[in-house]
Parts: structure tokens; C-alpha cells; sequence
């Protein structure tokens, strides 16, 4: 539903584009989902990911960023049956680390920004502005 306000699916869907992306409802049902790039239809950024289900058009199926974090995490690494190595940031886990400015429950997502990317032990990203 990136961008839409709905309108551009309804011609072809009907009432039923307001079913669109209902993540809170999953979440809510208890199914366990995982964040991931469906790259080259949608950007491979996962705070971008995470934004738009924040921002989902229907209101009442819309995420918080600490859902979105874990979809794209522990969850995504569950989803691969990985958990045991991945998803977390603790002693012998393939683990990157990613710092970010805001997170769960500060401001809007459109304020979440990843200052430090963090793989294998070496700081592979670093923004500018940063401090």
C-alpha cells in the first residue's frame, strides 16, 4: 500500500482494497511474521519497510516501529528458522547492529535514520550527521 491512499486499487479490488496489508490484525491473531525486500518491486531499506507499516492507510492496521523493528529481526530470522544464530544481538550470533536516532515510541517514523551500521565487527555505514 506504499503511497496510497486506496483509491488507485479500488477499481480493481473493490471494498476489499481496505483489507489491504492488515499487519495488525496478523500480529494480533498471533502469526508470526517477518519483515524482508520483496527487491526489485519494493525498496530494500528496511526502515522504509517499517515506515510504511507504520503509515498504513487504514488506521486501525497500523504497526508501531517496535513491531516493524521486530518483524524485520528476531521475527525474520524465526521465519528462516534461524533463530539460533540470528535476530539477536548477544555472544556467538551472526549478528550486525544497527544504531538508530529515535525508535520505539520517540516521534513520528518518519524520524527513525540509521546513524551506524555495525558488520563482523567493523563499521561498514556511518552518517554524516551523526554524532
Amino acid at each position: 500500500c506504499e503511497g496510497m491512499d486506496l483509491t488507485g486499487y479500488a477499481p480493481y479490488v473493490g471494498a476489499r482494497a481496505a483489507r489491504c496489508s492488515p499487519y495488525r490484525s496478523i500480529l494480533e491473531a498471533g502469526c508470526l511474521v517477518g519483515g524482508g525486500p520483496d527487491h526489485p518491486v519494493t525498496d530494500m531499506d528496511p526502515l522504509h519497510a517499517i515506515r510504511i507499516a507504520m503509515e498504513n492507510p487504514v488506521e486501525s492496521e497500523r504497526i508501531d516501529c517496535e513491531a516493524g523493528l521486530r518483524m524485520f529481526t528476531c521475527d525474520a530470522a524465526r521465519t528462516g528458522f534461524l533463530e539460533d544464530r540470528k535476530g539477536q544481538i548477544r555472544e556467538g550470533m551472526d549478528a550486525g547492529l544497527v544504531l538508530l536516532t529515535g525508535g520505539p515510541g520517540t516521534e513520528g517514523p518518519e524520524n527513525v535514520r540509521a546513524d551506524t551500521v555495525i558488520s563482523r565487527g567493523a563499521v561498514v555505514y556511518q552518517r554524516e550527521e551523526a554524532t
